[in-house]
């Protein structure tokens, strides 16, 4: 549960806390009602704490959630209850005796020590808790018997709200030692404002409905309820505004006035629940229950609105009303301010970065509307053009001079190559193996290399360099020997998406410019394919090598591309996602004639949901859609081909397979109709995959759980229909009869780099096999180890930051070992096709060749 849903909640506890201390204080003793009333509170107190000391003690798991539930549960109730003894116990403390006093001042130690010793400042809770009470008690007292005060301190908080609103857009400059002494002096208002806030609100709706000697005239009491009311909306805006700009630049605005203004506005409802007469204490209960979800909800309307889609729904607003200025003018204005208050009332600025207004050329007969731009926080800054008209000029607009500013101003690490490496991990000590050791030297003297994959006959395994350009390779698996590729590219990432073998041996490769050649390996042959189409291409979405056909994709499309013919073929219903950093999926089904897309229908938070289309291969036809509705976040579903009408789907928390064979979609949940499990996707799972049998008879599942009474491993077989579990203690190798090796992990908390594994055998599943333990890989920087299956030879590769060891099965014994020499992580391990040789790649590091003839 979040901890505004456990704040929401909280209220349960707060509200019967409240009755109970409202019958205490309608007793007949009237002087001994406020002391038991201070009596009961001290002794909620010490149960709350006492129940917290005890969960904190032996309810640990998982990963400590029961503490930090219940004390955000009861955070609100905490937090009313000390503002109610503050501001009762002077009264109570003078109708004491002597015995009585003893045991408040027992009581209240016995908080103060069980409060010391449930003290967790990780979660933050006691800098909400403390100085929300004093917050309240004080505000509560002083606004009560002062009501001119209470006016006061409301239009403070409206000023220092209204300060907060221009900040947003008009963001300080803290580099200047002025304004940073000035932020310092606001620090103390912006801390206790939330809070005060709510405080002041309720101060105001009490005074105008509290029944007394001085009740206000009606035309007052009105005045005070939109008063306080509309103090409440405009501090759920400012969250609401906050949290849309939180966005922009991953701030924490919204949520550091959210918590402290939800928990004092339930405290806050305690009080006015208490002080308030007959029917107007439903106004308490009414104060309590929707003031914090209206705070709370603000908060998350905030983060669910897409910044870009105000921005573009501004742009279009700006361009309506510069049409309309055309109309009338015959021209386009100098400048936007020209078109208030006529034509717009007034010009609201792009939200993106704070404090950047729009960028705006006019030539009288043209404009350009344009703006900087990032799709998100850490993205780097562009210069976005929103809206043009007219004959629009080729020239750079005025504002790209300030680019090069933007962009020192608002660094982003993907622009640079350094900022995403995380450091070389300190050499690992030296180990001892069970035979010699034999050193390998890395290829191209340790160039860092991208790994790509073997050619369809074995024989060559292709991998990137890069440097001011990217340099493609050719290793000879046989021999050990590389050819360099004499075309360069520009620089990337890496080669996936980028690259496909074909199934004449050569290799079809598209830069991230839109250069398109086909290469033939350790060859000089190049066929340059980027003029051949009057379109630019810039990736290689999917590849199915039965059928020779690729899906590329353009800026604005997607194209099927026969390997063999060269053609290329438009699908005019399916267009890409049109956003920076958002990405459709796609997969050819068995047999390489049809493909699925799961196209992204807009961008992260938009809510606009993912559509899947079948489509023919050949044609480029759309032949079924499916909507799925839902918030993707910056990626459409991840997909697995399983058959030549099914995919495997993870979207929205389930495990499906999408069946496309009837008339209609249908889904299957695998866990449940398939495994008969009531396990919660993917939370309660450590690992999954497919598998597709080599004669295409069927596929695999399986799935190793991760839940506190299960940790099996399942497997299914489509082909049998059967289901087999093993409930093993270690982590799970499944290796497949084509020879493909699956591993299930079992899920550590903390890492124990014990290197056991249960083997299984899929084309003898019931036969239970020797348990399998590895040596020669530990201390090491990474859990896991890459492991790779020969099957021509039944043995394992396994590689780690140490070296690659060679290992016989089902024995485990160590038949050879390779030190892998140079910098780098932890080394992906790929075996070529025929098993005579293996391939090591390390993270940041250089590509290692291993002969095992």
């Amino acid at each position: 549960m979040t901890t505004m849903l456990l704040n929401q909640l909280g209220i349960i506890p707060a509200i019967l806390i409240t009755l109970t201390g409202l019958l205490i204080l309608r007793g007949e003793d009237k002087e001994r009602n406020t002391p038991r009333f201070l009596l009961f509170l001290l002794g909620v107190m010490v149960l709350f704490q006492l129940a917290l000391l005890i969960i904190r003690r032996f309810f640990t798991e998982p990963y400590n959630q029961p503490i930090f539930q219940a004390t955000w549960l009861l955070a609100p109730s905490i937090l009313g209850i000390l503002a109610l003894i503050l501001l009762n116990a002077r009264t109570a403390w003078r109708n004491m005796n002597r015995r009585t006093r003893a045991a408040t001042g027992l009581l209240a130690l016995v908080t103060a020590a069980l409060s010391a010793l449930n003290w967790n400042p990780q979660w933050g809770l006691e800098f909400l808790i403390l100085p929300g009470a004093l917050i309240l008690s004080i505000g509560w007292a002083l606004g009560r018997r002062h009501p001119r005060l209470a006016v006061i301190l409301s239009l403070f908080s409206i000023a220092i709200l209204l300060y907060t609103h221009w900040t947003m857009t008009h963001p300080l400059d803290y580099n200047d030692p002025n304004v940073r002494v000035f932020g310092m002096v606001l620090y103390f208002p912006l801390f206790v404002i939330p809070g005060l806030s709510v405080v002041m609100s309720a101060v105001l709706l009490t005074g105008s409905l509290a029944q007394d000697d001085e009740s206000p005239s009606r035309f007052h009491r009105t005045a005070r309820i939109a008063f306080g009311a509309g103090l409440i909306l405009y501090l759920a805006y400012i969250i609401y505004l906050g949290s849309v700009w939180d966005q922009t630049d991953d701030g924490l605005f919204g949520l550091f006035f959210t918590q402290p203004s939800a928990i004092t506005a339930i405290g806050a409802g305690m009080i006015m629940i208490l002080i308030l007469r007959g029917k107007s204490r439903l106004a308490g209960i009414f104060f309590m229950i929707v003031v914090p979800i209206l705070l709370n909800q603000s908060f998350e309307a905030g983060w669910r609105v897409s910044y870009h889609e105000i921005t573009e729904g501004r742009a279009e607003r700006i361009a309506s009303a510069l049409d309309q200025f055309h109309a009338r003018e015959g021209n386009y204005p100098e400048s936007l301010n020209e078109l208030t208050p006529r034509d717009l009332l007034f010009i609201q600025q792009p939200v993106i970065l704070a404090g950047e207004e729009w960028c705006y050329e006019s030539g009288g007969n043209y404009y350009r509307l344009a703006a900087f731009y990032r799709e998100f926080f850490s993205a780097p800054v562009s210069l976005r053009l929103y809206e043009s008209a007219g004959e629009v000029p080729s020239s750079p607009m005025p504002c790209e001079e300030r680019l090069a500013e933007m962009k020192g101003k608002y660094y982003s690490p993907m622009e640079d190559p350094n900022a995403m490496r995380p450091p070389i991990p300190t050499p690992l000590p030296e180990i001892d193996v069970e035979m010699p050791r034999t050193e390998v030297q890395p290829l191209l003297d340790g160039a860092s290399a991208f790994a790509g994959s073997w050619s369809p006959d074995g024989l060559y395994f292709v991998f990137g360099t890069q440097g001011a350009n990217t340099t493609i390779h050719f290793l000879n698996g046989n021999t050990g020997v590389i050819c360099t590729a004499e075309s360069q590219f520009s620089r990337m990432d890496g080669l996936r998406e980028h690259y496909a073998w074909l199934p004449d041996g050569r290799i079809l490769f598209i830069d991230t410019a839109g250069g398109m050649v086909v290469l033939t390996p350790c060859n000089s042959e190049v066929e340059r394919l980027t003029n051949r189409f009057n379109v630019t291409f810039t990736q290689i979405g999917a590849y199915a090598p039965e059928s020779g056909r690729l899906l590329l994709r353009s800026d604005s499309a997607y194209w099927v591309l026969d390997s063999r013919t060269l053609e290329a073929r438009l699908i005019p219903e399916v267009a890409p996602n049109p956003y920076e950093f958002h990405w459709d999926r796609y997969v050819w089904l068995p047999g390489g004639e049809r493909l699925v897309i799961a196209r992204l229908d807009g961008r992260q938070g938009s809510n606009a949901g993912s559509t899947l289309y079948l489509i023919d291969g050949h044609i480029g036809e759309v032949l079924k859609s499916h909507f799925m509705e839902g918030d993707f976040g910056q990626s459409a579903p991840w997909m697995e081909a399983i058959s030549d009408s099914e995919v495997l789907l993870f979207a929205q928390g389930e495990w499906l397979i999408m069946d496309f064979s009837a008339d209609q979609v249908t889904f299957t949940n695998v866990l449940e109709d398939i495994f008969g499990l009531d396990i919660k996707f993917p939370d309660d799972v450590s690992a999954s995959g497919s598998h597709l049998e080599g004669d295409g008879s069927g596929y695999y599942l399986a799935v190793r759980l991760n839940h506190p009474r299960n940790q099996a491993t399942y497997l299914y077989s489509s082909r049998t229909g059967q289901r087999y579990v093993y409930d093993h203690e270690h982590h799970t190798l499944l290796i497949f009869p084509d020879g493909y090796l699956m591993e299930m992990p079992k899920l550590e908390t903390t890492s124990t780099y014990r290197d056991e594994y249960n083997i299984v055998m899929v084309n003898n599943p019931e036969t239970a096999q020797p348990r399998l333990t590895l040596t020669g890989h530990t201390p090491r920087e990474y859990p896991h180890l890459s492991i790779e299956y020969l099957p021509h030879s039944s043995r394992l590769a396994v590689a780690s930051a140490h070296g690659v060891s060679l290992v016989s099965l089902p024995d485990g014994e160590m038949l050879a070992y390779w030190s892998l020499v140079g910098d780098g992580f932890s080394p992906w391990i790929t075996a070529s096709p025929d098993g005579s040789a293996l391939v090591a790649v390390k993270e940041l590091g250089g590509l290692y060749y291993i002969s095992l003839r």
